[in-house]
């Protein structure tokens, strides 16, 4: 019998940004219909990403004991549980998302509809024995890994965070194909834990990125001892023997020469899962990069929106997340929400965090734009956390990384980037800021009576009082007739 259900949102996709958005709009009163064709277990989605950023946690301390057992005279191997770490991630994870389990949704009144959603025009959904009719349907679609088009990839699985805890030991020789955030972080985790990582990118490092951010974390993972190669072609991937982890692989460049690897990452191009969801008969516009959608994320039928939920990843998974709740707010809250000032990071160390317009872009849109620095060499508390590359001697380290902010010509914020510790903590006064409207001069008042990392980003503004090199005289005379 088929079930014809009218709620106030429809949300397609089961992910971290459906299941935020579902609450979201739970909590504000309507009533809301979750359609995900998989089984909800409420921790999915994070198994994988946290299990990512343990492992670089573990990386981190453990090259910091090789450092300082180094400096003792002796040196012990990196050795690691990979079934123990992933046992540890998921006791962490179910910890941590009990409010998105099925019984925690359907407690908050959102029916949950296991089975494949397909429109069937503009304004329905057809999901297994359910026609549903919404006010307002969102998509929330994952991305899948493109082939990589290179001869010979198709006979390597490629390493990937849900495969870490497949390894029995650490790769000896990992090969990084590209230079997508998720990959550096991988490709650093693994470095840290003795693999020899050989980094292949077809252009620049980082290219997309500002180069004085980007050219910290390059010298810095170099300094680490990552291999660095610019500017090559692969023309193909040969598998000497019959067994990969016993004769490992061999990496062939367009210039001839040959890399060895025992494993090998491939930061791959995504594309949107949206295939199969009938959005043709939705009139709904879309291609390889997923549903096409304007300022308010709403795509070309004005009743379906769309957010690009990530499964891939810690960064996807929390941008889907904002996403997901700016677009709630849109279409429940009593106000229009503010536009979403979303911090870009890469999680490397160095970390790297930018926020707003570049230099590049601010020049492209303003006629005239000012930019201050401000370098964490100096900086009292940059000297005592967390140093590049990890050391127990941090007496007499040169902290790595700067503060950049970029305004218009009147001072008004445009943009930032950070390149240092705990950049993905600081970037969060420039977010503030830029929401806010403030001018550079407002954040001359952070101030503390510890030394603290903000002090650098306090350094920075400061710079932007004009040096005219004469001292301001006050008006003497006029204060003393107006007391007359």
């Amino acid at each position: 019998m088929t079930i014809i259900l009218r709620p106030d949102l429809c949300v397609i996709g089961g992910g971290p940004g459906g299941i935020a958005a579902a609450r979201a709009a739970a909590q504000l009163g309507a009533q809301v219909v979750l359609v995900e064709k998989h089984a909800l277990t409420g921790t999915e989605h994070l198994r994988h990403a946290w299990q990512s950023e343990a492992l670089k946690a573990l990386a981190t301390r453990l090259a910091a004991v090789r450092s300082g057992a180094r400096v003792g005279g002796a040196e012990s191997a990196a050795r690691i549980d990979f079934k123990h770490l992933r046992r540890a991630t998921e006791a962490s994870v179910h910890r941590l998302m009990r409010q998105d389990s099925p019984e925690r949704l359907t407690a908050l009144n959102i029916r949950i509809i296991p089975a494949i959603g397909t429109f069937t025009s503009r304004a329905r959904l057809e999901a297994g024995e359910f026609i549903i009719e919404a006010w307002r349907f969102l998509l929330a679609t994952s991305t899948v890994p493109a082939p990589l088009a290179v001869p010979g990839a198709e006979l390597v699985r490629p390493l990937t965070p849900d495969r870490i805890d497949d390894l029995a030991t650490v790769p000896k020789k990992l090969v990084v194909m590209g230079t997508s955030h998720e990959s550096l972080v991988l490709a650093q985790t693994f470095l840290r834990l003795g693999s020899q990582v050989t980094l292949l990118r077809s252009g620049a490092f980082l290219q997309s990125a500002d180069p004085e951010l980007a050219a910290a974390l390059h010298h810095a993972l170099r300094e680490e001892g990552m291999a660095i190669l610019e500017n090559v072609t692969v023309r193909g991937i040969e598998l000497p023997g019959p067994k990969l982890q016993a004769a490992g692989l061999k990496v062939l460049l367009g210039n001839g020469a040959t890399i060895d690897a025992s494993h090998f990452i491939h930061a791959d191009r995504r594309v949107s899962a949206v295939e199969g969801l009938g959005l043709e008969a939705a009139h709904v516009f879309y291609a390889k990069a997923g549903v096409r959608r304007n300022a308010d994320l709403r795509s070309s039928n004005p009743r379906i929106y769309a957010i690009n939920d990530g499964l891939e990843s810690v960064h996807s998974i929390a941008s889907a997340r904002r996403e997901a709740e700016w677009v709630v707010q849109l279409l429940f809250g009593q106000s229009r929400p503010r536009p979403l000032q979303v911090a870009h990071v890469i999680g490397t160390d160095p970390e790297i965090a930018v926020i707003g317009l570049s230099e590049q872009a601010a020049r492209a849109k303003h006629r005239k734009i000012r930019v201050f620095r401000a370098a964490f060499c100096d900086n009292l508390r940059a000297q005592t956390v967390a140093t590049h590359p990890p050391h127990p001697d941090i007496a007499g380290k040169t902290p790595v990384g700067h503060v950049k902010i970029i305004t218009d010509r009147r001072g008004y914020l445009l943009g930032a980037g950070v390149v240092g510790p705990q950049a993905r903590e600081l970037i969060g006064i420039f977010g503030l800021g830029l929401a806010r409207r403030l001018k550079i001069d407002d954040l001359a008042v952070l101030a503390a009576d510890v030394p603290t990392l903000m002090d650098v980003c306090r350094t920075a503004a400061l710079a932007s009082a004009p040096q005219t090199g004469k001292v301001k005289r006050r008006r003497i005379f006029s204060i003393w007739r107006s007391l007359r």
